[in-house]
């Protein structure tokens, strides 16, 4: 299924491997081969605002959606997290952009 070790640190919300992932280069923006979730997408969907944030400062791409269409701000809205979502528009996340040909 693609998962990376990122992935796996994310999803169990392990910060301490997750810092040691990212600072050796592990790569914030690739997504795993099933569903195209990134780190920062299930970071969002845990709504885990710590890792959020530390995967925004680091290039976590505030625009990239996974296989469905789904944008970061779209799984910000879903989960209602108005944090996530206001730290995603601070950080240029396209308001504009289209689900599968919705807004």
């Amino acid at each position: 299924d693609g998962k990376t070790p990122l992935i796996i640190a994310v999803k169990n919300e392990n910060e301490n491997i997750i810092r040691c992932l990212v600072e050796h280069g592990a790569d914030i923006n690739k997504d795993n081969d099933y569903n195209g979730w990134t780190p920062f997408l299930i970071a969002i969907a845990n709504e885990n605002e710590d890792i959020v944030n530390y995967l925004l400062e680091h290039g976590a791409d505030v625009n990239k959606s996974d296989k469905v269409g789904r944008t970061p701000l779209c799984h910000a809205c879903e989960k209602g997290n108005e944090t996530i979502f206001n730290g995603l528009i601070k950080h240029g996340a396209d308001i504009n952009m289209k689900r599968n040909g919705t807004t």
